[in-house]
């Protein structure tokens, strides 16, 4: 079996990773899984499909820290990851992230440092997009655009909720 580099044509700083065939047809059904991604079609799928890498992240690792400047869109393929808000000295848990979830669009679209941690609840496998990638994507597709607009919307209500 050989491996499939997808090229992508456009003079943005975007990265491609290599993958094969296998890897690419267990990406597109994956991603079809994924909330933000449900809307799109296979073709604009392989968009996603040329950028993302994969990140593994131990149990106890943080994956983003609150405040951070963030760089990366990240979707969960494997194990838990928890969201929490660092309030002074408290600490608000915000939930449970799980494989088909998604996090860091916030700080992507809002331009802002990250709003919480993410901690690896156990071992995490990620998909990951960079922000030049995920920018990248974002101007390219307007549905994707609309997709990760509503999506951030949404979770900076239930953030905000959350944390009063």
């Amino acid at each position: 079996m050989g491996v499939l580099l997808i090229d992508l044509n456009h003079s943005d700083n975007a990265m491609e990773y290599t993958k094969t065939p296998d890897q690419v047809s267990w990406l597109l059904n994956f991603l079809m899984k994924v909330d933000m991604f449900s809307a799109l079609t296979p073709e604009e799928l392989y968009e996603v499909i040329r950028h993302v890498k994969k990140m593994d992240f131990r149990k106890g690792e943080a994956i983003v820290e609150q405040g951070a400047v963030g760089d990366s869109f990240f979707i969960i393929s494997k194990g838990t990851a928890k969201p929490v808000l660092k309030k002074g000295p408290e600490t608000v848990e915000l939930g449970v992230l799980g494989p088909e979830q998604f996090f860091g669009e916030m700080a992507l679209i809002l331009d802002q440092p990250r709003s919480a941690t993410v901690m690896a609840a156990e071992d995490v496998e990620c998909f990951v997009l960079l922000k030049t990638d995920f920018q990248f994507l974002v101007r390219k597709n307007p549905v994707f655009a609309h997709v990760v607009h509503a999506a951030s919307d949404a979770r900076a209500i239930d953030l905000s909720r959350k944390s009063s």
